[in-house]
């Protein structure tokens, strides 16, 4: 691939995670301070699946595109995105 289009992978996969992980944590926020019902709760599953989902089909895309680096910045144990923004692949050689 393209540099760009590498780019542009990495800045779809970064914006739509944020994205995801901002409306799980707002759910979550929204569950601490007031009385939840089961909507509230079924919400907040669907939206912690919906991440989940997001989270293992960016991996397989990934593997199947030979980003092995970019991909292990994604699948890392915090689970944290990347702090620099987009990540740039490592020079092979």
């Amino acid at each position: 691939m393209k540099k760009l289009e590498v780019a542009s992978v990495c800045n779809y996969i970064y914006n739509n995670r944020s994205r995801l992980e901002h409306e799980v944590r707002e759910l979550q926020s929204n569950l601490r301070y007031r009385q939840i019902d089961v909507v509230d709760c079924i919400e907040t599953a669907c939206a912690i699946e919906r991440l989940n989902t997001f989270k293992q089909t960016t991996k397989d895309i990934l593997t199947l595109l030979n980003l092995i680096e970019l991909n292990e910045l994604y699948t890392t144990e915090d689970e944290g995105t990347p702090s620099r923004g987009v990540p740039r692949p490592k020079n092979k050689g």
